[in-house]
């Protein structure tokens, strides 16, 4: 006669053997602790037969250890160890990246659309930032237009009023940091030019901005450049 053995904590199959009769008393089967004459179900792979024993009947519970899951919330990752259904809040499909959010509705992951609008609007950012310092061509020359330069020429026509005023060693940058002598006069038009740059990239931006805002999926954010 067959017999079912469950472990003695979990309660979960652990495989059949074969009974031994009692030497004592005949066709009397010996039962051992955590054992059944029970059969348990037939069950499928991510299941587990779990005995019992105050309804003396065996029940399938899902059966999830060692695989990983993932927080709804964070994306976390864990390996689930318990029997049974996975904790509350996590799933075993991974996250495919930050843009996405879990969908209670769906039961999948979705893509956060104000995620991927903010990381749109901060890759835009960028690159109004790298082209407002970026350098500007002036009379067939190059002037730098890092930070620090833009400062220095508009730093000298906040002070100066005319070429009679400015120094006789005065200079902007060009390519390298390299001294560029220039009149008050270019360097007013090379202020404007600067000026007129950054004016039209963030009226660009502020334009893209708000596109950005008003789409309603990803393909519509992607489609902003």
């Amino acid at each position: 006669m067959k017999i079912y053995n469950y472990n003695k904590k979990t309660k979960e199959f652990m495989g059949s053997s074969d009974a031994r009769m009692n030497p004592l008393e005949p066709n009397e089967v010996l039962i051992p602790l955590n054992a059944t004459k029970i059969s348990p179900p037939i069950y499928s792979r991510g299941e587990i037969p779990v005995f019992d024993e105050d309804l003396q009947k065996w029940e399938i519970v899902n059966d999830s250890r060692g695989l990983k899951i993932y927080s709804k919330t964070s994306s976390d990752e864990t390996v689930h160890k318990a029997l049974g259904n996975l904790p509350e809040g996590y799933t075993i499909v991974p996250r495919k990246s930050l843009e996405y959010k879990w969908d209670e509705n769906t039961s999948k992951w979705v893509h956060d659309l104000n995620i991927i609008k903010k990381n749109k609007i901060r890759l835009l950012l960028n690159t109004v930032r790298k082209e407002q310092y970026s350098p500007i061509e002036y009379k067939n020359k190059i002037f730098l237009g890092t930070d620090d330069a833009q400062l220095k020429i508009f730093g000298l026509l906040a002070t100066f009023n005319s070429d009679a005023e400015l120094p006789q060693d005065f200079f902007v940058f060009g390519e390298n940091y390299t001294p560029i002598e220039i009149n008050y006069n270019e360097l007013k038009e090379l202020s404007v030019m600067f000026l007129n740059r950054s004016h039209q990239l963030n009226t660009d931006f502020g334009y893209k901005v708000k596109r950005i805002n008003e789409s309603r999926t990803k393909s519509e954010v992607s489609g902003i450049n």
